[in-house]
């Protein structure tokens, strides 16, 4: 009954943030000059939007093949991480990264446990490349002494966590140690998780290369995301410099890890909404792009990660049912 009343719990958080955020999104909008803005829009632009979203998926999946070492081969990289970002987008709680983490572990040469810490550095990674676009564009935006401090403030909370994560790795016992006083033997097994999490960072960090691979790749993926955004402005007839994109994108991704409903309906079409105001943009042609470029985002790996599933004879309701046991384990007994 709690676990019940939790899930139902994090339904309703999620759907009344989407729901706050759709309506602030929508605010000021008129609809006759949006209705207007769609039927004046050119979407024979969304077939090279949709191939350079493709082109980031399989750039993307690069990334995380590069930093599981070869363990898994390339395929079933690709498929479990469109089969993963399918499960995001329509349930809470980010299963899709368990639901990759136990695909890739199926075929015995990585465990869970070592995809999970693949994933944490993937999106580590993810991160300090989509916030070195901003950065690199903020000057051009805000005046200059507001951009430095910023690029500061940003810049040391990364170098922070990046240090912390150092020190886990290089005081590993002393912090287990920590974790072993908790009551409940380390909090259902935590320590243990954490032992063998900080052993897997701690082996990818031993191959430096794969790190500058993985961020190559990572790099790619988001330079095809920001050609995406800019082509979906020219489908409104709005031929923006390359500025836009950049900051658009970035602030597009943090909203849509913000806790909401699946496929994060709301806060990324308020991101995208608010990024685009910044230029001078209407809230038509923002609403309009934030809505195409939203629609490209869930359809696509949406539907590569239904082909795959169903490839593999598997419904989305047996993979949920499996991520969520390897959650369990994980917090009971962490032998994935």
């Amino acid at each position: 009954m709690g676990n019940r009343t939790r899930k139902a719990r994090n339904w309703i958080l999620g759907a009344a943030i989407s729901l706050t955020a759709l309506v602030i999104a929508l605010w000021g909008v008129r609809p006759a000059r949006f209705l207007d803005a769609l039927q004046q829009a050119n979407y024979l632009f969304l077939i090279p939007s949709a191939l350079l979203l493709a082109l980031g998926l399989l750039t993307r999946a690069r990334s995380w093949h590069v930093l599981l070492g070869g363990a898994v081969s390339y395929p079933r990289t690709f498929d479990a991480l469109n089969e993963g970002y399918l499960l995001n987008n329509v349930l809470p709680l980010r299963l899709g990264e368990l639901a990759r983490a136990y695909l890739v572990s199926q075929q015995g040469a990585i465990s869970a446990s070592g995809a999970l810490a693949t994933i944490v550095v993937e999106r580590l990674i993810d991160i300090v490349v989509s916030l070195a676009g901003l950065l690199g564009v903020l000057p051009f935006i805000v005046s200059p002494d507001w951009a430095v401090n910023v690029a500061v403030g940003v810049s040391i909370a990364l170098v922070c966590v990046i240090a912390g994560l150092a020190v886990l790795l290089y005081k590993r016992e002393l912090f287990l140690n920590l974790l072993r006083r908790l009551p409940g033997r380390g909090l259902w097994g935590l320590t243990e998780a954490a032992d063998r999490f900080l052993n897997e960072i701690g082996s990818m960090t031993a191959h430096p290369w794969r790190l500058v691979q993985a961020a190559f790749w990572s790099s790619l993926a988001w330079l095809t995301n920001w050609l995406m955004i800019w082509l979906l402005l020219a489908a409104f007839g709005e031929w923006a410099s390359p500025v836009v994109p950049f900051f658009s994108s970035a602030v597009m991704a943090f909203g849509a890890a913000l806790p909401s409903s699946p496929g994060a309906i709301g806060v990324y079409e308020l991101s995208a909404v608010a990024a685009l105001l910044v230029f001078g943009y209407t809230r038509e042609v923002a609403l309009g792009v934030a809505i195409l470029a939203h629609g490209l985002v869930l359809g696509l790996p949406g539907a590569l990660g239904a082909w795959a599933l169903a490839r593999e004879g598997q419904t989305l309701r047996d993979l949920a049912s499996k991520a969520q046991s390897l959650l369990r384990r994980t917090e009971t007994n962490p032998t994935p």
